[in-house]
């Protein structure tokens, strides 16, 4: 089928389009111009394809967690043209994403086969001193998540994945990779204790848009298929910014570094 997927819920903006001859993607920049170029982008990957949006037969987007913006941007994208074109969607975890471009970056080092299993940690800058964490496991042909999407401080995540509690929860000598650009906010000393657990370390994406479109597949297979009215983001955290009272330091938690981080979200 051909199935088209959008993400902006970091600063790439990705578009995948998922049929019989694979993933043909799309990346470039986002920032605040992605909302503008978003659909340009999609209809020049559907020309160079030979498609135009009435050909297409499904929709899948990047649902968080992320940017507040930016997965607004790509829910909103996906909803008009399911709601126009009479399609349904699926969404994809953010984290995800991540996870399946890390595994994949594994089997281009030669690190992994491309059906062996792993687990992969997740760690994803959510600004405000904090990350957006989660890990999943690849069992050969499919993710299964072991944990729900979180933001947490990078020491408590760093402190959870180099515990007994997570050692005992993945197979004895399967593969551990830790990507996402979250490790590296994570302390010094337990930078160093968790590289030398893990297969190997992946905090950059390599080709974003790729995984999204892989992952949007395998979400499809899977379902559930969503309405347009029920196409939506995920959102972790209930706060994208700080009172006016926060930001001149009365009563709140967060250190210098994170207010100052927070008064400048979105």
């Amino acid at each position: 089928m051909k199935l088209l997927a959008l993400d902006t819920s970091t600063d790439r903006l990705c578009v995948a389009l998922c049929g019989k001859g694979g993933v043909q993607a799309h990346e470039e920049p986002g920032g605040p111009q992605a909302s503008q170029r978003l659909l340009p982008a999609a209809q020049a990957l559907l020309a160079r394809n030979g498609l135009v949006w009435a050909d297409l037969e499904g929709l899948a987007y990047g649902e968080g967690p992320g940017a507040f913006t930016g997965l607004r941007g790509a829910c909103a994208a996906v909803q008009g043209l399911a709601l126009g074109l009479g399609l349904r969607a699926v969404g994809v975890c953010s984290l995800l994403i991540v996870a399946e471009d890390a595994r994949q970056q594994a089997v281009d080092r030669g690190l992994l086969r491309t059906e062996q299993a792993c687990t992969v940690a997740v760690a994803v800058d959510a600004r405000m001193d904090q990350v957006y964490d989660k890990q999943v496991r690849w069992d050969g042909r499919r993710w299964h998540s072991l944990s729900e999407a979180q933001v947490r401080s990078p020491d408590a995540v760093a402190t959870e994945w180099a515990g007994p509690r997570a050692k005992a929860s993945r197979p004895e000598a399967e593969p551990w990779v830790l990507a996402g650009s979250g490790l590296g906010l994570m302390p010094e000393a337990a930078v160093l204790a968790l590289r030398a657990q893990a297969l190997c370390w992946v905090p950059n994406t390599a080709n974003r848009a790729e995984a999204l479109g892989r992952s949007a597949a395998a979400a499809w297979t899977e379902g559930p298929h969503l309405d347009a009215a029920l196409v939506m983001p995920r959102y972790v955290r209930d706060r994208v910014a700080l009172t006016t009272a926060e930001r001149l330091g009365g009563g709140s938690s967060l250190t210098p570094a994170a207010q100052a981080a927070a008064s400048g979200s979105t």
